[in-house]
C-alpha cells in the first residue's frame, strides 16, 4: 500500500511486523507493531490524508496506527 502524502509505501509479512518504506531512499522507516497473539496482518491500507495506516488481522481485529506519532 502506497502513501501519496508521504512517499511511503507500508509492507506485511508473516514473519516481519508491518514495516514502512521511503521510497526516495529506500529504506525501511518505521516498524510497526501491535498484533497480539502472534496474528499477522492480512491487509494494509493507509488512510486517505496519509496519517494513518489500518491492518485487518488475521484473527479478526482491525489495527490503526497513527504514523505521526513515529
Amino acid at each position: 500500500q502506497h502513501s501519496e502524502a508521504h512517499n511511503v509505501i507500508a509492507s506485511a509479512s508473516p514473519t516481519d511486523p508491518i514495516k514502512l518504506w521511503d521510497l526516495r531512499t529506500k529504506t525501511n522507516v518505521q516498524a510497526l507493531q501491535g498484533h497480539v497473539n502472534n496474528a499477522h496482518a492480512c491487509q494494509i491500507a493507509f488512510s486517505p490524508c496519509g496519517n494513518y495506516l489500518a491492518s485487518g488481522s488475521e484473527n479478526q481485529m482491525v489495527y490503526v496506527f497513527d504514523l505521526r506519532k513515529g
